[in-house]
């Protein structure tokens, strides 16, 4: 599974959210805090992303409506720019997806962007360190991957 995430440095209205979620609030498309009861669903209005306070990260929420964002596509890692892989590409369109097309992680962050999920356009895959924070038990001990 492709996690995303978008480095978020202003969130409005977050003074809105029930102190009992002060530290994770729903986003929606549009990229505004929403009450913690707003269901996840395509509308622009509806749940699309999660704003992690600690962090202040912001991360997609996959679907399970066969688009873009579901939960059962995959995608080989793959990123093109030689600055950045370590000299080692990658496996281009080697996973299985929406389109068929564009099944690796760069073509997948690449339309992320594109749609402005969350009204973010700058996505990216998460460090190892930034997936570790979300994976907590519930003693609040950083999980193993």
């Amino acid at each position: 599974m492709t996690y995303l995430l978008h480095l978020l440095f202003v969130l409005t209205a977050v003074s809105s959210v029930p102190s009992v979620l002060a530290d994770y609030v729903k986003v929606s498309h549009h990229g505004d805090a929403v009450h913690f009861s707003t269901p996840l669903g395509n509308n622009p209005d509806d749940w699309a992303c999660v704003y992690d306070m600690d962090t202040q990260l912001l991360w997609e929420v996959k679907m399970t409506d066969g688009g873009l964002r579901d939960a059962k596509w995959n995608y080989t890692w793959y990123n093109s720019d030689v600055r950045q892989n370590g000299g080692v590409a990658g496996t281009p369109n080697g996973g299985q997806c929406w389109d068929k097309l564009n099944c690796d992680t760069e073509k997948f962050v690449q339309q992320v962007n594109t749609a402005g999920l969350c009204a973010a356009n700058d996505w990216r895959l998460p460090t190892a360190t930034e997936l570790h924070s979300i994976l907590t038990n519930a003693y609040g001990n950083i999980a193993d991957i």
